[in-house]
């Protein structure tokens, strides 16, 4: 085996993003929620289409969304409302608002 392929095999496994989100809190998450409900409903059920429905997402996948739309990393038609609306948010926000529409049924 060449001596090289586990020094590389490290270096790339270390560069790659890590998908680690802080823990959530749910109950936490409800309160910094306020404003979305006014497009994605009190407990994550959109009531318009134009939206989509948070509620039973996966945690981490609403974590990654909300940096996305943070980072410019997700674009669209809402994308500047939506950055603006998490401009004010840190990733232990992100993780208890994601906490807080994972859990709604």
């Amino acid at each position: 085996m060449n001596k090289l392929f586990i020094p590389c095999l490290l270096v790339a496994l270390m560069s790659t993003p890590s998908i680690a989100m802080p823990n959530g809190n749910a109950e936490t998450g409800k309160t910094k929620a306020f404003s979305c409900q006014f497009c994605h409903g009190a407990t994550g059920k959109a009531t318009q289409t134009t939206y989509p429905n948070l509620n039973g997402q996966d945690a981490l996948y609403l974590f990654r969304s909300m940096q996305d739309y943070q980072q410019d990393r997700r674009t669209g038609p809402l994308s500047a409302m939506m950055k603006q609306q998490l401009s004010a948010l840190n990733e232990q926000d992100l993780a208890d608002v994601a906490a807080f529409y994972a859990e709604q049924n």
